[in-house]
C-alpha cells in the first residue's frame, strides 16, 4: 500500500474534497463573471459602432452589427444561467459541508454516550455487589 500511496497520494477526507470543489466552482464563478464583463463591454462598443454606420447610412452593414449585438445579449444571458447554476451548485457543496459537520458531531456524541453507558453499568454493578 505504501508504494500506491506514494504513486497516487494520499486518499482525501470528504472535507477536503468539499473545500476543493468549492474552490473550483467560485473559481468558475469569477471566470464567468470576468468574461460578462468582457461581454457588456464589446456590447457597448457595438452599439457605438451601430449608430455611427447608421449615421452613415448601411442599412446592411447595420443589420450585420445588429445581429452580432443580438448574438452578444444572448451569450451574456447565457453566461448569468451558467453563473446562477454554479450559485446553485456552490450552496449545496455548503449545505453538504454542513451536514457533514453534523454527522461528524453525532458521531463523536455517540461515541462519548457509549463510554459513559459502559461507566454506569460498572458502576452500577459494583455497587450492587
Amino acid at each position: 500500500m505504501g508504494w500506491l500511496t506514494w504513486l497516487v497520494g494520499k486518499p482525501m477526507t470528504p472535507k477536503e474534497l468539499l473545500r476543493r470543489n468549492q474552490r473550483l466552482v467560485n473559481k468558475a464563478i469569477r471566470n464567468i463573471e470576468r468574461e460578462k464583463y468582457n461581454l457588456e463591454k464589446q456590447e457597448q462598443k457595438q452599439i457605438v459602432e451601430i449608430k455611427k454606420v447608421a449615421q452613415k447610412n448601411q442599412p446592411d452593414v447595420v443589420r450585420a452589427l445588429a445581429n452580432d449585438l443580438v448574438r452578444t445579449r444572448n451569450h451574456i444571458k447565457k453566461l448569468m444561467k451558467m453563473k446562477a447554476n454554479l450559485q446553485g451548485v456552490s450552496l449545496q457543496l455548503t449545505t453538504l459541508e454542513a451536514q457533514q459537520s453534523i454527522t461528524q458531531a453525532v458521531h463523536h456524541a455517540t461515541l462519548v454516550l457509549r463510554g459513559l453507558n459502559r461507566h454506569v453499568t460498572y458502576t452500577f454493578r459494583t455497587l450492587q455487589l
